[in-house]
């Protein structure tokens, strides 16, 4: 029998609401005996989710399931909390040795040295700095491997990681994919973060999603903000968040995907950087939500990283999804995410109700401020 579980807390025309709804769809499809599927339904003006299931479905063992996929605490162990010390202390290392080769090379190229003597001094005083840099990185980059739950969280703080460990570290998932088949979210977490083939010729960084919001402003970074949900997140927590819709009460973590934490102060009342008039959000949702970009995979076109849903239009980035009526699987939902004609300036609505799609969201990527103090938000979501 199929049991109907309705998702309360989770707001179908919020960018964080709906990536968390297709996280927690990507989760529960693991268990393939379960043969989930999700729909929505517009209750009191909400689009809310519900999923339906293979069997009895109740809300305390959805949150339960939920929380062994995501790992949740997995970090805050006395063991894991031992192992982060030593991976905060081999991070500042390697950033101190980072820090020492360019001014090193900043100390050379200020004393306008040429030809041999600046090959010289290139080969005396940096040489050596770049050796205990990389030296000090690897051992960073083993600690962290050590230290991660989730394979993909050894690319380091941001999924903008160097080209040829993005490679190596999506390599290996993939070659860990094909004897768990079962366990491709990995796989499909790293597709959606970029790919090797799209970098920066300047850093060799790869070109990260245009998810990633959380870009090293404030000393904060993608990947390190989930490491630190996972430190904060339990069962608790994911069940307020599936199931009680309240105002966001958490501070510190967030992947800033709810437009509520666009805080301009053009925009606020009051000072935004006041005493108690801080930006809040909830991090049972942010971290569903990071798991929802499974379903959100980008891929290289032409010189440029295309990511699922997004698209530049009057020279805006917009990113564009629909909810649908019908419980779908997760693999109609992939696709139906994927659909071109998502992204028409005037979508037919007619042909898409068709095929089950109720509404369309779209909301703009807004930057404020210039590189590498600036801020990332989503606008509020307008129906298309």
């Amino acid at each position: 029998m199929n049991e109907r579980l309705e998702l309360t807390g989770l707001d179908g025309s919020n960018p964080l609401g709906f990536l968390a709804a297709l996280g927690t769809l990507a989760e529960l499809s693991r268990e393939a005996d379960l043969n989930c599927r999700m729909g929505w339904a517009f209750v009191g003006g909400v689009w809310n989710p519900h999923v339906l299931a293979q069997g009895l479905l109740k809300a305390s063992e959805v949150v339960e399931l939920l929380a062994t996929r995501l790992c949740v605490g997995a970090i805050s162990t006395a063991g894991g909390e031992a192992l982060e010390q030593q991976l905060d202390a081999a991070d500042a290392a390697q950033m101190d040795a980072k820090r020492a080769v360019k001014n090193a090379q900043d100390e050379i190229k200020s004393r306008k040295l040429r030809g041999k003597e600046r090959d010289a001094a290139v080969l005396a005083e940096v040489e050596p700095l770049i050796a205990e840099r990389n030296v000090r990185q690897a051992n960073w980059l083993k600690l962290l491997e050590q230290a991660s739950p989730s394979p993909e969280l050894a690319l380091g703080k941001d999924p903008a990681a160097p080209a040829d460990h993005f490679q190596f570290t999506a390599r290996r998932i993939v070659a860990q994919t094909l004897t768990a088949p079962a366990e491709r979210g990995t796989a499909d977490l790293i597709a959606a973060f970029g790919n090797e083939a799209v970098f920066d010729a300047k850093t060799n960084r790869v070109m990260p999603t245009p998810f990633c919001f959380v870009t090293g402003s404030g000393h904060q970074y993608f990947l390190q903000t989930v490491r630190d949900l996972l430190c904060h997140v339990d069962a608790a927590r994911l069940r307020q968040a599936l199931f009680e819709p309240r105002p966001h009460e958490d501070g510190l973590f967030s992947l800033r995907w709810d437009p509520v934490e666009d805080r301009r102060y053009s925009l606020m009342w009051a000072d935004p950087t006041a005493s108690g008039n801080k930006a809040k959000t909830n991090w049972a949702l942010n971290l569903l939500a990071y798991r929802g970009l499974q379903l959100l995979p980008s891929m290289p076109a032409g010189r440029r990283l295309a990511t699922t849903g997004f698209a530049r239009r009057g020279g805006r980035l917009e990113w564009t999804w629909p909810v649908w009526t019908p419980p779908l699987d997760v693999d109609v939902v992939r696709s139906l995410l994927a659909r071109r004609d998502l992204q028409d300036d005037e979508p037919n609505r007619r042909k898409l109700a068709a095929i089950g799609i109720a509404e369309i969201f779209r909301s703009v990527r807004i930057q404020v401020g210039n590189p590498p103090l600036h801020k990332l938000n989503f606008s509020p979501a307008t129906a298309v």
